[in-house]
């Protein structure tokens, strides 16, 4: 034990600093790319939802007859 005060007090503690330094970036740089996607994940499902809000929305204001007609023009068999 003595010998490992002796060493940090013989000038090696500056070493040992900036090693606790680095690894604390690393962690905060780890830590921020992880936010970084979860903030992205997050904009992805609320635009997902917007985009269902708007389809139903689309949807329920139209008649039965007109919603088929509509799904007629995109659900082809490929005999084009």
């Amino acid at each position: 034990m003595q010998t490992i005060i002796n060493w940090l007090l013989g000038g090696a503690w500056q070493y040992v600093a900036a090693a606790v330094a680095g690894l604390a970036v690393l962690i905060g740089a780890r830590r921020s790319g992880v936010n970084a996607e979860r903030r992205k994940a997050a904009e992805r499902a609320v635009e997902a939802m917007q985009t269902q809000r708007e389809v139903e929305n689309y949807v329920e204001g139209r008649s039965p007859d007109d919603v088929r007609s509509d799904l007629a023009r995109w659900v082809r068999d490929g005999d084009d």
